[in-house]
């Protein structure tokens, strides 16, 4: 007997060093190493939650929709007291759309362990999600009264794979909670903080979007906006939109030059032409609003489909030909169009 008990112990030993292994591959995106040291910890062990969860995660992001749901399942047959799988149940049943069985689900968790961060951030977004912020807003200040101590349980992950802050985490949504119902030096105050304590792209963001909220605070987003876009230069869609911020701040060169940074990087990126569009029809410049278009169009003519169909339905495009570039013809349509403000 004591032959198998060390026996069994040692299983275990080795299984806790291969999740630790599979977890610290995980933290670095190398998900199929991950998998393999997760798979080969279960072998030995499979009376431990936090690796079953471990491997659900993993299996969400690559997308195996059966994995997630049996070890999501398995975790809680392992251990039905653990917080940590109740909470990541509730996570895969907000993923198939059902937020009030997603509710209950962080729910038992906080029965099983009130003082579970992951729990009662999950539980204040879906209060959100069902328009309830106050209720939102007692969740993170729940976690906002905690020592740090306490609450840096469960592993909030962020996007970089890197541990993440869950008193930011909760600032940020507080922030969002409060948006409309709190005083704006409020709301930016939380959101300065969570920005202190740990920066991200997103955070930044927001901060941007609060100020674009006051006429008198354009240049305070612009800052806002470029410090997000420097955090993460390589996302399109944030260059687009410090893009757009100088525009509104009337910085028209600086703006143009950014979104045509991007249109050069990537010609097919739709949101790009797009705004340029729309910045030189609202600034009544007809002529280049429709250079504009037509370079999107060459660029993606699928992606105009619905225009072509509009000029049909108007009668501005006598046929149903959808040419694969513009012609002398359908500028002209295009410049009807825009003069009539159909599209």
């Amino acid at each position: 007997m004591a032959a198998l008990a060390e026996a069994g112990n040692e299983a275990k030993t080795r299984a806790g060093l291969l999740y630790i292994l599979g977890r610290g591959y995980h933290r670095t995106a190398r998900l199929a190493e991950a998998i393999e040291s997760y798979d080969s910890a279960l072998a030995l062990d499979a009376t431990s939650a936090d690796m079953f969860v471990s491997r659900a995660w993993a299996a969400m992001e690559m997308h195996d929709v059966e994995g997630v749901h049996h070890f999501a399942q398995m975790a809680i047959r392992a251990e039905p007291s653990s917080a940590r799988a109740w909470d990541f149940l509730g996570t895969v049943r907000l993923e198939m759309g059902d937020t009030i069985a997603a509710l209950e689900a962080y729910e038992h968790a906080l029965r099983i362990d009130p003082k579970f961060g992951l729990a009662l951030l999950h539980r204040a977004d879906v209060m959100k999600r069902l328009g309830k912020p106050e209720r939102a807003v007692e969740d993170y200040e729940k976690i906002l009264a905690m020592p740090p101590g306490e609450v840096e349980t469960g592993n909030l992950i962020g996007k970089n794979g890197k541990v993440a802050s869950f008193r930011a985490a909760a600032l940020e949504g507080r922030a969002t909670a409060r948006w409309s119902s709190a005083p704006r030096e409020v709301v930016e105050a939380d959101l300065r903080a969570a920005i202190a304590m740990e920066p991200t792209p997103f955070r930044h963001r927001l901060l941007a979007q609060h100020f674009r909220r006051q006429p008198d605070r354009i240049e305070d987003a612009v800052r806002a906006m470029r410090a997000s876009y420097e955090m993460a230069p390589y996302l399109v869609e944030l260059q687009l939109l410090f893009g757009e911020y100088l525009l509104v701040a009337g910085k028209e060169e600086e703006g143009l030059a950014e979104i045509r940074s991007i249109i050069s990087k990537t010609p097919g990126y739709m949101k790009a032409h797009s705004a340029m569009v729309i910045y030189f029809r609202m600034k009544n410049r007809l002529d280049e609003a429709i250079d504009a278009l037509e370079v999107g169009y060459n660029a993606n003519p699928d992606a105009y489909r619905w225009l072509i169909d509009r000029l049909i339905s108007d009668g501005y495009w006598g046929d149903e030909s959808r040419p694969t570039r513009t012609t002398p013809e359908l500028k002209a349509a295009f410049r009807k169009c825009l003069s009539a403000k159909c599209a």
